[in-house]
């Protein structure tokens, strides 16, 4: 096929990774957050149906993790592990604040630096209200929600934190092995239920 007719190839996660790294390319960034959105609003919807409250709207939730991201970039290191996993790791610090009970209802959550390259572009706040909207996200809820504990464990920890086995297997007492195992079977079930898109 001649170039002329090639369609331009997008850019991987890998080497988006690597820009925003480099470059400080915020917009790099900007599309790596965006693709890891849809598993981060499942995640959402999953933690607060097992009764974990969040005390304010996904959105700000979505822009308070985009801010810790870019205000991190920096510290990620790709060969140590996926942007999903890393992204996670902030949205789930950033969750802990907010369901602290210890915190007051009516305080602000902590924000980083209130500056314009600071707030998520308006790509990231119109997928993440799209996606909160997504009957195919509301339907992994309702099948996480049937699974057994350990079942669901796996799905969350491995498949949107994109934790390790090992990691995974010390949290929910099983052995690495058996992390796999459940992960692979539980994986192909939701492919085929048209999940799997959420997972990366």
């Amino acid at each position: 096929m001649d170039d002329e007719n090639q369609q331009p190839r997008e850019p991987d996660s890998t080497e988006l990774t690597e820009r925003a790294l480099r470059s400080g390319d915020s917009t790099a960034l900007a599309e790596l957050y965006t693709r890891t959105l849809p598993a981060l609003l499942a995640w959402i919807r999953i933690q607060r149906s097992g009764g974990m409250a969040l005390r304010i709207e996904p959105d700000d939730f979505v822009q308070e993790v985009w801010i810790r991201l870019l205000e991190n970039r920096a510290a990620h290191d790709p060969a140590k592990g996926s942007f999903q996993g890393w992204m996670f790791g902030f949205a789930k610090r950033v969750w802990m604040e907010v369901s602290n009970p210890a915190r007051k209802a009516h305080r602000a959550l902590p924000v980083g630096k209130e500056t314009a390259i600071h707030r998520a572009p308006d790509s990231i706040t119109s997928v993440s209200r799209a996606l909160m909207r997504d009957e195919t996200i509301q339907k992994l809820n309702e099948y996480v929600a049937t699974l057994e504990e350990l079942d669901r464990g796996v799905v969350v920890h491995y498949g949107l934190e994109q934790m390790s086995c090992a990691q995974v297997g010390q949290r929910l007492g099983i052995s690495e092995d058996l992390v796999s195992k459940r992960w692979q079977r539980l994986v192909q079930r939701m492919r085929d239920s048209g999940f799997g898109r959420y997972f990366a």
